[in-house]
């Protein structure tokens, strides 16, 4: 049963490769280094905004429907449908502020999307891994077909907006016309209502925290590296991402046995491992060959700003790995602990920089890789030994 959970899962993950990596890779090298630049720069900030609708719940939902926790799963559905509503608000605020409708459609196809992924965990929760692969091929191929197609056409980032928010939303329809119409279990948990008081708030802080990295190294490298090499910065994650997020596939068929049993250690460790040296392997060989990867993948455009790949890629290694782990140790009930670390690592981050911007001043480039790069390795570090000492 789980060769067969994990092979289901497998095509999962091969499908979302088609919207987490490839299409940007066609973006890229369509729009150019400028313009994708500046779509990275609105995706950017979308993805901020879009960070307020999930605040956690999309985890605590997985894990409550994997041990069958109706109450948790209650607060879950309930304050996700509010801070859903909320999340909509600050994204036209926010899309006027910018002047941007390019901005709004991107920010409403990354909402559109997390309930699309929450819906889908209540899938992965109950070991349905057939049907969130055949979900998964619709949604992704769907996607990159959709936004690929509008991206070689138009070469506009709005036209790409656009396409990104259609996709997305003929994805959810379908997935709820299937799963959740007819479902009266999904619908009851969903019309009831929790009181804020039964919230816990240090989800949503672990959340917050957690993935404020997203923001802060994305904002440090349009800062000191320039607008293109945001696009650089951004397509790197998307190649680390696509590689790293295949420890989902482990982590999707064991997380009830995880969640059931907060002792148990074994699988933590051995997929924290194997996702550690595994995401070394993939830095070491893309360093000697980084040009000729960037020039086969993104074209000759991105080769002048290519000697800033390694600078890239080793924080971006770091922070993945880090990540995936740290999401395990929620499994096991170790939030506080990752809460607490990610905190010290940020304070790292800063004092590093600072301290960094002095000692290379005349190249800030290597200030930020030294401090992204320390304060992901303490974080990293930290994860291991709460993971490797009982």
């Amino acid at each position: 049963m789980i060769i067969k959970n994990i092979s289901w899962s497998s095509l999962s993950f091969i499908f979302r490769l088609l919207s987490n990596f490839l299409v940007f890779i066609i973006i890229a090298r369509v729009i150019g280094v400028e313009k994708f630049g500046e779509f990275s720069f609105l995706l950017l900030i979308a993805t901020g905004v879009s960070y307020l609708s999930d605040s956690g719940f999309n985890l605590r939902f997985f894990r409550a429907t994997s041990v069958d926790d109706r109450s948790e799963m209650e607060i879950s559905i309930s304050a996700k449908l509010w801070i859903s509503c909320l999340s909509i608000v600050v994204s036209v605020l926010v899309s006027l502020y910018y002047q941007s409708w390019s901005l709004m459609l991107l920010t409403l196809a990354l909402l559109t999307a997390g309930w699309f992924d929450f819906i889908l965990n209540y899938l992965r929760a109950n070991s349905r891994f057939r049907e969130e692969a055949k979900y998964a091929l619709i949604n992704n191929g769907l996607f990159f077909v959709i936004a690929s197609s509008v991206a070689v056409v138009t070469n506009s980032i709005l036209s790409i907006s656009v396409a990104f928010l259609f996709s997305r939303l003929m994805t959810l329809i379908y997935l709820y016309i299937g799963e959740i119409r007819g479902n009266e279990s999904f619908s009851r948990l969903a019309l009831r209502k929790v009181p804020i008081s039964n919230v816990n708030i240090g989800f949503i802080f672990d959340y917050y925290i957690t993935n404020a990295w997203m923001l802060v190294d994305g904002l440090l490298v349009k800062l000191f590296y320039g607008m293109d090499s945001l696009g650089l910065y951004n397509a790197t994650s998307k190649f680390v991402v696509a590689f790293n997020s295949a420890s989902t596939i482990i982590t999707n068929v064991v997380f009830p046995r995880i969640a059931g049993d907060t002792k148990s250690n074994r699988v933590v460790v051995v997929s924290s491992l194997a996702l550690f040296v595994f995401s070394a392997s993939v830095f070491l060989v893309s360093i000697p060959i980084g040009d000729r990867l960037i020039e086969i993948l993104l074209g000759r455009d991105f080769l002048l700003v290519e000697n800033q790949l390694t600078y890239l890629l080793l924080p971006v290694v770091i922070k993945y790995s880090a990540s995936s782990i740290g999401m395990k140790l929620v499994v096991q009930g170790h939030m506080k602990f990752r809460f607490l670390v990610q905190a010290f690592g940020l304070i790292v981050m800063s004092l590093s920089f600072f301290t960094a911007t002095n000692i290379f001043a005349a190249n800030l480039i290597i200030a930020v890789c030294v401090s992204m790069t320390l304060s992901y390795l303490t974080i990293l570090f930290l994860y291991l030994l709460k993971v490797f000492v009982k």
